[in-house]
């Protein structure tokens, strides 16, 4: 699904690369973690797997097709979805809201259905009372879901995460975790989460890390 290709990064100095040389191979139906040391690159090649950046040198493929080919913009909308450690809802939305408005947004098959976005909330914990109440006077953990449910209501296939459990408990961290398992498992998407907890890492299918600007499988 998602391929680069000789992918290499830098900041102002070509000669202080955050890594180079990247061959990666990410799958549909498969859970990704992506590990490393704090400064080390995660976060930015996670913003470029997402099309938020572009690379220095080699290229990214989405489905065998460049991303520059696809245009940033139009794969954002269309083709990935992305879950932040700060939750990035609209604050002054509904969890319902919300959903609706990315759906709206992303023209995904379900726009303007809300009963299909309050039956998706249900299911992954939010009652109807909690879905239309505002997204800020939920709990931390109760935002997350939202978030990934917002992700989960879009028909993009490819889904990225940064840090998407740090500010959460351990009950709500599992119940994150098992959200993305489905996500990947059961609709067949490809998810990549970077995290800082190996035991995070450890519950998906695959670890990546990220250790003197190389990519290696743990």
């Amino acid at each position: 699904m998602i391929t680069t290709k000789n992918l290499a990064y830098w900041y102002d100095n070509a000669d202080e690369k955050l890594f180079e040389d990247i061959n990666l191979q990410f799958d549909a139906g498969k859970l990704y973690a992506i590990i490393g040391k704090s400064g080390s690159g995660k976060t930015t090649f996670l913003s470029l797997i997402a099309g938020l950046d572009t690379p220095k040198s080699g290229s990214i493929e989405f489905e065998d097709e460049p991303l520059k080919k696809i245009g940033l913009m139009n794969y954002r909308k269309k083709c990935v979805s992305m879950v932040f450690q700060s939750y990035n809802l609209l604050t002054y939305m509904s969890a319902l809201d919300n959903l609706l408005c990315a759906m709206a947004i992303t023209s995904a098959k379900h726009a303007g259905d809300r009963k299909y976005a309050l039956e998706l909330l249900d299911r992954i914990g939010i009652d109807e009372d909690n879905a239309k109440r505002k997204v800020t006077k939920l709990s931390g953990g109760q935002q997350q879901r939202v978030a990934i449910a917002r992700t989960m209501c879009c028909d993009s296939r490819f889904v990225v995460a940064d840090e998407p459990t740090g500010n959460l408990d351990e009950s709500s961290t599992e119940d994150v975790l098992e959200l993305f398992q489905q996500i990947a498992h059961e609709q067949n998407k490809c998810v990549v989460i970077v995290t800082h907890e190996f035991d995070v890492a450890q519950k998906c299918d695959s670890i990546i890390e990220l250790r003197q600007k190389k990519f290696e499988q743990v």
